[in-house]
This record gives C-alpha cells, sequence and structure tokens, in this order.
C-alpha cells in the first residue's frame, strides 16, 4: 500500500543524465535555521539538501552536488555519500564519501566546503561514520582494508585536527574474517561501534558483534567487546539515555536477505540484554534493514522488502509491552536505508524509490510527505 503525499519543497538545480550537470548553482540555508540535511543520491551523483528544525520546511535545496566545483575542493562528491549517525559538527555538515574516502565539511550557512580530509592514501578505506572530538580529532570506521597480513583498514582511525593519523584501534578477528567495524555513536564519553565481522570475502556472517571504545588520556582503545551468537550481521546502531539498539540483518541468499539470524537487540549500559526481537517473528516475517531510530522507549525499525515482491516497512517496537506496529509500508523493496527521530516524539523516512522518490514525516497525526532535491530527482537515502 503506498500512502499518497502532499508535495512541498523546490529544488535549485539540476544534474542530467548519468550525473551530468546543467546547472551548477548551490546556496547554503543562509539566516533559515537548520535541522536536518538530506543526502539524495542514485549512486551515480548525489546532492545534500537542508531542511528546518521541523523536518518539513525546506532550508536549502542544493547545498552542495556531485557537479560543485568552487575553491578548497579537491574531490568532488562521488554517488556514494552519507551522513555520520550522530551530526556533531555545529554550522557545517560533515558529508561522508565512501567511494573516495573522503570527508567533506560544508558550511550551513553560505555552502562553502571548509574542508576535506582523506581517509586513507593506499587502499580504499571505504568509511562508514565518523565521529568528531571537542578537541578536533576525528574518529573514522574504515570499512575496507589493504591487502596483506600487515595490512591497514578494517580499524576505526584516529586523526589529528590537522589530518594526521594518530592511531588505529583493531578488533581481533580468525583468520580470514574480518571485523568491519561500520556504524559509530556516542555512549556519555565512550563511543559504540557495531561490527558486520563477516567472512573477508562475504562469503558469510560470522556472530553478532559490537564493541565500546574509550578514551584514557588521549589514547583509545577497546573497553569491551561483545559477541551475540544467535544473529550475524549486525551494522544498525541507535543510543538514547543508557539504551542501546544493535540491528543484525542476518543471512543472504542469492543478494537477499533471508531473515535468518537478523534481529535487533536492546541493552543497557553494562551490554546486558533487555528486550529482542526477530526477523523470524511474525509480526515482522523478513529481515532487517540496518536503519534504526530510538527514543523514549521505542525503537523504529526497516523490515526489508523482496525484489519483484513486497515493499520495505517501517515499524515501531514498545519493548516494554512487546508490541510491534506498522507505520508506514511503500512498494519498493530496499528503498528505505535511514531513519531519524525528529522533534514532538516523530520521525523522518526518507523513501529512495525510484519511481516515487519523497521524505516522508510521522508525528501522532500521521504520515506527511513530500519532494525534496526535485529537479534533479535524485531519491533521498541519507539523513
Amino acid at each position: 500500500m503506498r500512502r499518497r503525499c502532499a508535495l512541498w519543497g523546490a529544488c535549485v538545480i539540476a544534474l542530467g543524465a548519468c550525473g551530468a550537470q546543467e546547472v551548477l548553482e548551490v546556496a547554503g540555508a543562509g539566516e533559515e535555521p537548520v535541522g536536518f540535511a538530506v543526502v539524495c543520491s542514485d549512486y551515480v551523483s548525489s546532492q545534500v539538501a537542508l531542511m528546518g528544525p521541523d523536518g518539513l520546511s525546506l532550508a536549502a535545496d542544493a547545498l552542495i552536488h556531485s557537479g560543485s566545483q568552487r575553491a578548497n575542493i579537491a574531490l568532488s562528491l562521488s554517488g556514494d555519500v552519507v551522513l555520520p549517525s550522530v551530526h556533531s559538527s555545529g554550522d557545517q555538515a560533515l558529508l561522508i564519501d565512501r567511494t573516495h574516502g573522503v570527508l567533506t565539511w560544508v558550511d550551513l550557512q553560505s555552502a562553502a566546503v571548509t574542508r576535506q580530509l582523506v581517509t586513507a592514501d593506499s587502499f580504499a578505506a571505504n568509511p562508514h561514520d565518523v565521529n568528531e572530538r571537542d578537541d578536533g580529532s576525528v574518529l573514522v570506521t574504515r570499512y575496507g582494508s589493504q591487502a596483506g597480513h600487515d595490512g591497514l583498514g578494517d580499524d576505526v582511525a584516529v586523526f589529528d585536527a590537522d589530518g594526521s593519523l594518530r592511531q588505529r584501534i583493531t578488533f581481533p578477528v580468525q583468520p580470514g574474517v574480518a571485523a568491519r567495524p561500520d556504524r559509530m555513536v556516542p555512549f556519555g564519553e565512550d563511543l559504540i561501534v557495531s561490527l558486520n565481522h563477516g567472512a573477508a570475502d562475504y562469503s558469510g556472517w560470522e556472530a553478532g558483534r559490537y564493541a565500546r571504545l574509550r578514551s584514557t588520556q588521549g589514547e583509545w582503545a577497546v573497553e569491551q567487546d561483545w559477541l551475540v551468537p544467535e544473529l550475524s550481521n549486525c551494522g544498525g546502531l541507535a543510543v538514547h539515555g543508557n539504551a542501546v539498539a544493535l540491528v543484525c540483518t542476518g543471512d543472504f541468499d542469492g543478494g537477499q536477505p533471508v531473515g535468518d539470524a537478523s534481529g535487533v537487540l536492546l541493552t543497557d549500559a553494562s551490554g546486558q540484554e533487555t528486550a529482542r526481537l526477530l526477523g523470524s517473528d511474525l509480526r515482522v516475517g523478513g529481515a532487517f534493514a540496518p536503519a534504526v531510530a530510538l527514543r523514549d522507549g521505542a525503537v523504529w525499525l526497516v523490515r526489508f522488502g523482496e525484489q519483484g515482491g513486497r515493499g520495505d516497512q517501517v515499524l515501531r517496537w514498545s519493548p516494554g509491552d512487546d508490541q510491534v506496529e506498522t507505520l508506514l509500508e511503500v512498494e519498493d523493496a530496499f528503498a528505505i536505508d535511514a531513519l531519524a527521530a525528529s522533534p514532538g516524539a516523530g520521525l523522518l523516512v526518507p523513501v529512495g524509490a525510484p519511481e516515487d522518490p519523497r521524505l516522508c514525516a510521522w508525528n501522532s497525526e500521521g504520515w506527511l510527505c513530500g519532494v525534496v532535491c526535485s529537479e534533479s530527482g535524485l531519491p533521498p537515502r541519507s539523513l
């Protein structure tokens, strides 16, 4: 079932076929308040738009895009760009370019690129998440790795404010296995990191895994490392208060998630499990996507659809009374890559359906959906 949505917003740039730019005009938010950044992408070209604090009003439709050519840009954006799990850049947007392995900071008001940081110069780092610290240093989950026994990557890299590599945080693995650090979120002064933890050749997945990192006198180390043997391929991660939600997609068959070993685990500050919901539960009926949002005792999740079959679903799970509610169902499979909690206990959902891309907002009164990046037609994917 597809919800009919009201349209809102307008776009000020256009991207032509195959990512070629027809108009290169970009603009920041100026004096408009900014609440959320949205990355629109077809995995060939990318565009970043800015939304107001309510998640509905448009503050700037084209902050930057793959065709942007200006001072301070060493590398333009690729088609695989995401945002950090937690925004901590103040008045700048921090963009993670996985293809180029580059972090790019863009001023929200002026749209000026203020900094770029290359996360590796000898291999494809494939950075998945970033956390900025008060001293200007950044921690980056480097999903990719360099070939060889002593190769770099498959780590959390710590860069100083000047861009120099200060430290690598690695995770012990068996031969032929990669830790694959994925998402990373603050937990007090510590950081929680999800680990996909699977065969180096992607032929299978090991036990679900996540870890807590702690800094002591400027030196980071793995404080705790947890295994979840019944689950695998864990990437989604969210924290609220003393609760941690870890989402595991589980196994694949022919490139399709099948739901085996898929689930969401809720734990407390010590890593003690407080609740779990499995993809095999009849109320879910399939594998979870990594997208997750957590707030006020509710966990928002995405159940993957199936190619040629049913579409994705957005679910709300209330662990306290173990209730599962379907909030939204779309016609396309693999269309929803991210979720974000919004003010007023609401939810923002980018729906990257090629034929009907839209950004949807949910609150107690229901759904309101609209178009972002409308002139380019690029579907929204990351928040």
